[in-house]
C-alpha cells in the first residue's frame, strides 16, 4: 500500500523534525500550534540510514495515516541539493554527503524542506519576532550540545551552497586552543558549548561531569563552575559583537539547553556590556523556546 502523500495546503497539518546531537523532536502543528509531540535521545554513533529511519518513524507516528506537509531540520550541513553532511565528529558520525532530502522525499512521495537546524530556528524566531520588533536582521544561537547559528538578513534566511553558511560554533575564539570536531583548534564550539562545559569541569574535579551537571555546580556557588561558566558567556558575548561589526545585525535571539538555562543569558548580557554600545544588539532568549527549528523548518 502506496504512503499517503504530504498536503500541499498550508493551513493544513505540518510535520516537524528537529534532529539535534543529544535528542531528536518532533511535532505536528496546526494553526500554528503544536498538537503532538515525540521525542527520542539521539544514537550518536549510528548509521545515516537508522538515522534516517528514526526520522521517518517520528513522522509516521505523528502523520498517523493522513496527508501532511513536512520539514526536517538537521545539526549539520546541509547543502543546495538536501544532502547532509556531519561537521562535528564527536557529534554525528559516518555522515558524508548523505542524500537527505532525496531519501525523505521517496519515502513520502512528495516535497520535503531540509534545513540546518539552526538556521531553521532563526527564520522561526524571524517571523515571531517581525511582528513585534522593527527589524529585517536577526541572529539566532544556539548553545547546548554544540554551538550553533542561524542568520536572517534582509527579512530572508541565509544560506550557501554547501550549507556552511552560518556555523558560527566553528568561528575562531581568542579564549580557546582546543582542538574542535570540525578539525579546526580553538573555535567557539570548544569552549562554550555543554559538551565543553562539561569537559572543562571533569578536568577541574577530576570527575566525570556532564554540561548540566556542571550548571548545576555554578548554580549551587561553586566558584569553578561559574568560571567555566563565565567562559562560554564571555565567549558567545564577544561573537554577538563580531557579527554585528560583520552584518549590522539588529536582534540576537539565544536558546539552546545551556543558552536558556537559568541566569546564562543575562551573563551574556553582562559581557556584552563591556563591548562599545555600536557592538551591542538586543539580546533577548529564544521567543519559541527549544520549538523554534520545528517551527521555522515549516515554510
Amino acid at each position: 500500500m502506496q504512503s499517503p502523500t504530504c498536503n500541499s495546503d498550508r493551513n493544513g497539518p505540518s510535520i516537524a523534525v528537529d534532529f539535534g546531537g543529544t535528542k531528536i523532536s518532533a511535532a505536528k502543528i496546526s494553526n500554528n500550534e503544536i498538537v503532538d509531540r515525540r521525542q527520542e535521545p539521539t544514537n550518536q554513533d549510528a548509521s545515516p540510514e537508522t538515522h534516517l529511519d528514526a526520522i521517518v518513524s517520528l513522522i509516521e507516528g505523528l502523520r498517523d495515516g493522513q496527508d501532511a506537509i513536512i520539514g526536517v531540520a538537521v545539526c549539520g550541513r546541509i547543502d543546495q541539493r538536501g544532502n547532509w553532511h556531519a561537521l562535528n565528529s564527536n557529534t554525528l558520525k559516518g555522515l558524508v554527503s548523505f542524500p537527505l532530502r532525496v531519501k525523505l522525499e521517496s519515502q513520502f512521495g512528495c516535497p520535503v524542506n531540509v534545513m540546518n537546524d539552526a538556521t531553521a530556528a532563526a527564520w522561526g524566531e524571524y517571523r515571531v519576532c517581525a511582528k513585534t520588533e522593527d527589524v529585517d536582521s536577526l541572529l539566532y544561537i544556539t548553545v547546548s550540545t554544540g554551538v550553533g547559528g542561524g542568520l536572517v538578513l534582509n527579512g530572508r534566511p541565509l544560506y550557501s551552497a554547501d550549507g556552511l553558511a552560518s556555523h558560527l560554533g566553528f568561528m575562531s575564539s581568542p579564549y580557546s586552543s582546543e582542538l574542535c570536531g570540525s578539525g579546526r583548534i580553538g573555535t567557539i564550539e570548544s569552549i562554550a558549548s555543554g559538551t565543553a562545559i562539561g569537559r572543562a569541569a571533569s578536568a577541574a574535579s577530576a570527575k566525570r561531569l556532564t554540561g548540566y551537571d556542571a550548571y548545576q555546580a555554578h548554580l549551587s556557588n561553586d566558584e569553578s563552575a561559574t568560571a567555566i561558566v563565565d567562559l562560554s558567556a564571555k565567549t558567545i558575548a564577544k561573537v554577538i559583537a563580531d557579527v554585528r561589526a560583520l552584518l549590522g545585525i539588529q536582534l540576537v535571539t539565544i536558546g539552546g539547553s545551556v543558552g536558556l538555562a537559568e541566569g546564562y543569558i543575562e551573563r551574556v548580557r553582562q559581557y556584552l556590556d563591556e563591548e562599545p554600545e555600536l557592538f551591542r544588539p538586543r539580546v533577548i532568549p529564544a521567543q519559541l523556546g527549544a520549538d523554534s527549528a520545528l517551527f521555522g523548518v515549516i515554510i
